[in-house]
């Protein structure tokens, strides 16, 4: 809404430690540099230098040595290298640990939680011109032992992405992780605007 509260803090969660969801480290290595023009833009779309939390782990991991590197110039971003245990990527979790250890940042106040793909949909929009269109999503679980991570456009029929099943027939289909996601209907289920993946129980 254009009467909202302009956020006093933009959390960013590049890491995610439920089985069977998008890694960030996934989607940070294929959209690295989108990545980091969808940070410049966020700091125009906050109206100020709201701080920007930057979650990432394994700080020693090149891939992360990079990334803090690179937003080393961008006094208002703050990589924060947390232990990969869940629930690490619950919004709750994230603000209540933030605000212990930030003395800025109050019970109350308005802040942004956005994952890496949000972040690379903002550079394409404003920077391309283009609409949110695509999703890396992971396949998964006991009921998909062959599963990984597809890049699949919006709208994509799940029953298209899963080419190792013959039918959903004997199978629980979570949409998202295995500790939180949503039990849907297998073959009326399409990739989704915020979808990161999609588990399989037998």
């Amino acid at each position: 809404a254009l009467d909202a509260p302009q956020p006093k803090a933009i959390v960013i969660k590049a890491v995610c430690a439920e089985p069977f969801r998008a890694r960030g480290k996934v989607v940070l290595d294929n959209n690295l540099e989108l990545f980091l023009q969808g940070l410049s833009y966020l700091e125009r779309l906050s109206g100020e230098f709201a701080p920007t939390y930057l979650i990432l782990t394994a700080a020693q991991h090149p891939l992360a040595q990079k990334i803090k590197k690179e937003v080393a110039g961008l006094a208002w971003v703050r990589p924060i290298f947390v232990p990969l245990v869940y629930p690490v990527g619950n919004n709750q979790y994230l603000w209540r640990c933030l605000r212990r250890n930030e003395s800025n940042l109050q019970k109350g106040d308005s802040v942004w939680f956005l994952d890496s793909q949000a972040v690379t949909d903002i550079a394409r929009c404003l920077g391309q011109g283009l609409v949110p269109f695509q999703r890396i999503v992971s396949l998964g679980g006991p009921g998909y032992p062959q599963g990984g991570h597809v890049l699949a456009p919006i709208g994509t029929p799940l029953s298209r992405l899963c080419t190792e099943l013959d039918s959903f027939d004997g199978l629980r289909v979570l949409r998202g992780g295995l500790l939180a996601g949503q039990e849907i209907e297998g073959s009326e289920a399409a990739v989704g605007h915020l979808d990161d993946g999609f588990t399989f129980l037998p």
